[in-house]
Parts: C-alpha cells; sequence; structure tokens
C-alpha cells in the first residue's frame, strides 16, 4: 500500500487537508510535535489492526524519509484548495486548503515523508466541486 505522511510546518490556523480518493483507503492523523527535528516516525499499528497496511514494504525501503519540502501561500477564499499533494502509488491526492489570516505570515511550510524511491508531486488544485462546510 501506498504510505506517505504529511508535516505541516507553519500555516494559518484555517489550514486543513483534505484527501480525496477511493473510500476504501485508510487515511490516520498522528500528533507529532513532541517528535524531535527530522525524526523518522511511522505509527507500527492502526486503530486495533494487527499492523498497518503496507508497512512491511516500507520497512523494507528504509522507513519514511522527508522527500520534498512544499511552500505555499494561503489563498484570500478558502472554498478551494490552494493546491494538491499527489504521491506516486496513491489513489487519490491530498488537497491543502489555507485562507489568508491577518495576523500571521500566510505561508503554508509543508514537508513530506515517503519511502525511498516514490515521487512527490505538487500541483495546481483540479477544479472539482469540494464539500466544504
Amino acid at each position: 500500500g501506498a504510505v506517505m505522511r504529511i508535516d505541516v510546518l507553519k500555516a494559518p490556523p484555517s489550514t486543513r487537508l483534505s484527501f480525496l480518493g477511493p473510500p476504501c483507503a485508510r487515511i490516520s492523523t498522528f500528533e507529532t510535535s513532541s517528535l524531535g527535528e527530522g525524526e523518522n516516525f511511522m505509527p507500527e499499528t492502526m486503530e486495533g489492526e494487527k499492523e498497518m497496511f503496507g508497512l512491511a514494504t516500507v520497512r523494507m525501503r528504509e522507513g519514511l524519509q522527508p522527500t520534498r519540502d512544499i511552500v505555499l501561500r494561503a489563498s484570500s477564499e478558502a472554498r478551494s484548495p490552494i493546491a494538491d499533494v499527489v504521491m506516486s502509488g496513491l489513489g487519490g491526492w491530498v488537497g491543502i486548503f489555507s485562507k489568508e489570516h491577518p495576523s500571521c505570515s500566510n505561508e503554508v511550510v509543508l514537508r513530506v515523508w515517503a519511502p525511498r524511491g516514490v515521487e512527490i508531486f505538487v500541483r495546481p488544485a483540479l477544479p472539482i466541486a469540494w464539500n466544504t462546510k
């Protein structure tokens, strides 16, 4: 399975990441703020399962590695993503939403982690209908 990690290093408070892909894909969030700089973190299990799907393959490739740092600018409008982050082999993508905030720099800085040999792409957001409540 395709496994990646996205750390939000700096962003306005409205920033959110939203996965668009098949319903069978499993998405998890983990608190990583207590980790040291560059610490390679990946959970061993996922919500009661014996082992997270794809973990053996990730281990064979020496774990998750910092693959790409991404710097974006927040938008004046929050209904559409500012960019999409795409991983080769992943059936879907992550839309990055971020609305400008008057009291911060409005810079969105992300660090994407993936197994060795996996490509990470940033593209302009696809024009699709997002459910942004």
